[in-house]
């Protein structure tokens, strides 16, 4: 039942955001913004259609990953809705009651999009520190760089958000908490960057996967590293997927002294 209403509304919200393209007094991007939120729940192809969309896409998927709504977002929803207003108020009448709505309504709406934040989560100081962590502690055990360097931390840290391949790590907690998640490893497990940092990394698999888990990140913290992992996982919304070629690294500081664990892999399947 639940996944046929979440099907639903992410239809209606579509359908409504697909009519805003032609009229802009309904902002695509909010409307959009929601039925990718629906989809994620019921139909995830079609979320990934419309973060595929060339126009609209990516501020939809910046949003429900990280929260932010760029520049271009903004102008994009506020104009569309200052356009769509001096339009309809131009060449039709609002009755008293559609008026008094507009007037209601709209402000809110612009007050909220123009103060969403601007900048990536994965660009704060403490993301920064921690992408240069992994990438230097995937070099000193691999040998290899994981990504191209540039030699500035901030490029570097974008780059590997924007990796192809999922990138995540975690702590070294009791229990510990994923501290870093890319572009793909959000899209994989179905989070935003605020709720994957906050994760129990050993929710990311299922009770029964756990104890094969915790033994593979014991044998990685004896030995430094562990290549060709391969496991199943499940997202935030159930859906499980098995990963395969999977590299797990110890990550550590210069002095040697073990902060956490990290893990990238390029192959996965739906099960």
């Amino acid at each position: 039942m639940n996944r046929t209403l979440n099907l639903i509304l992410g239809w209606l919200f579509f359908i409504t955001g697909f009519v805003g393209i032609f009229l802009p007094l309904l902002p695509t991007v909010v409307f959009w913004i929601l039925a990718a939120w629906f989809f994620a729940r019921s139909a995830p192809h079609w979320r990934d259609r419309i973060y595929a969309h060339s126009k609209f896409g990516p501020p939809v998927r910046d949003f429900l990953q990280c929260g932010v709504l760029s520049r271009r977002g903004k102008a994009f929803a506020v104009g569309g809705i200052a356009f769509g207003l001096g339009l309809s108020y131009t060449i039709w009448s609002p009755p008293p009651i559609a008026s008094w709505t507009l007037l209601v309504v709209m402000p809110p709406v612009i007050i909220w999009l123009l103060t969403r934040p601007q900048r990536l989560p994965s660009l704060s100081a403490e993301a920064v520190a921690q992408a240069t962590l992994i990438l230097d502690s995937y070099r000193h055990w691999l040998g290899q760089e994981l990504i191209p360097r540039s030699g500035n931390a901030e490029i570097d840290a974008e780059r590997l958000f924007e990796h192809e391949a999922v990138v995540a790590s975690h702590g070294t907690e009791d229990t510990p908490i994923l501290n870093f998640g890319n572009r793909a490893a959000l899209h994989l497990w179905d989070m935003s960057w605020k709720r994957f940092t906050r994760t129990p990394s050993r929710e990311t698999a299922e009770p029964d996967a756990r104890e094969e888990r915790e033994a593979l990140l014991a044998a990685v913290e004896r030995d430094g590293y562990s290549n060709d992992y391969s496991g199943v996982r499940i997202s935030a919304h159930g859906h499980r997927f098995r990963i395969r070629g999977a590299t797990v690294w110890n990550l550590i500081d210069a002095n040697g002294v073990l902060r956490g664990q990290a893990a990238t892999f390029a192959q996965w399947e739906p099960l």
